[in-house]
């Protein structure tokens, strides 16, 4: 084990710190907002920030978790059923792999943006992602693939009056 607490509160407290930094220093410095915007959600610094609030919350949460874990943890953990930090539930080598696939797959997503839009590239990416992280019920990937990419598209399209990309293909 790591610490008295563990990787779950060392990770949520580097993660909460990290995002606390870019809120407060990167974003003000590093994205300019032009003055005559009149709605907050229409300025370029909007989505960044939320995004970084977000991460501020779970990384906290994840925070939490590790230390009242840690306090429910008996002084000795012997035959447990529960795994503990040092029992790797899926083996080192196929961790490696899949965050490897995992950025492959996001260059590849990057470039299938361009090519086939947002939708239909979200659609694709959330499926393989789901896939290489174990989830086998294609029928529910695909349901809850097409319903999240056309419920982002429409909610950017029509609410946020966003454009998204539509991709080359389909010119």
């Amino acid at each position: 084990m790591i610490g008295k607490y563990g990787r779950d509160t060392i990770f949520g407290a580097l993660l909460a710190g990290f995002f606390l930094l870019f809120l407060f220093v990167v974003i003000p410095v590093g994205i300019p907002v032009p003055a005559g915007v009149r709605s907050t959600a229409l300025s370029p610094a909007f989505w960044p920030r939320i995004v970084s609030v977000l991460m501020v919350v779970f990384g906290l949460m994840l925070m939490a978790q590790g230390i009242l874990a840690a306090r429910a943890r008996p002084a000795e953990d012997a035959g447990s059923a529960i795994p503990t930090e040092e029992e790797d539930l899926v083996p080192p080598m196929v961790a490696r792999t899949r965050i490897a696939a995992a950025m492959v797959m996001m260059f590849a997503y990057y470039g299938l943006v361009e090519m086939a839009g947002m939708t239909a590239a979200s659609i694709i990416a959330f499926v393989g992602f789901a896939a290489l992280y174990g989830e086998r019920r294609w029928l529910l990937l695909g349901v809850v693939g097409v319903s999240l990419a056309l419920a982002l598209t429409l909610f950017f399209t029509d609410v946020a009056q966003v454009p998204i990309p539509s991709g080359t293909l389909w010119d």
